[in-house]
């Protein structure tokens, strides 16, 4: 749901989601990426233009507060991140009233990414592995 980062769009889209799974509520609802992409229509997730990706100029602190009230509304349990840095977490936990309860970043045995697990652990925020055995078709 990278392409709705717009507050206005978080619960629409949230309920849509839980409209299709059947569920009453999800366990775990991430903020993709800190960057959102521009919406043109559901059915384009990664707009390009010119060989480049097309973002939007909202604030994730804004996408953040809305995933906020989602959990107030019962439709989540708890919110989280993936693929952001100590910053832009930094800044979540200092503009917000909840800390994310997880942060799903890529970590494999040759990219450790171990200042950004620590901060995480000192900061009570879990930490999911994405693609722990690495990629095998990554150049390095």
């Amino acid at each position: 749901w990278n392409t709705h980062p717009d507050p206005r769009d978080v619960q629409r889209v949230c309920q849509q989601q839980l409209d299709l799974l059947g569920f009453n509520y999800i366990d775990l609802y991430l903020m993709h990426f800190p960057v959102g992409y521009k919406h043109l229509c559901d059915e384009i997730l990664k707009p390009m233009s010119d060989d480049k990706l097309q973002t939007t100029d909202v604030d994730y602190i804004d996408t953040w507060r809305a995933m906020e009230d989602l959990v107030k509304l019962g439709l989540v349990r708890s919110i989280g991140l993936s693929n952001f840095n100590m910053e832009q977490m930094q800044r979540i936990i200092q503009c917000s009233s909840s800390k994310p309860v997880v942060n799903q970043v890529e970590i494999w045995p040759g990219f450790l990414q171990k200042d950004l697990v620590d901060y995480c652990r000192y900061n009570g925020i879990a930490v999911t592995a994405y693609s722990p055995l690495g990629q095998p078709n990554r150049e390095d």
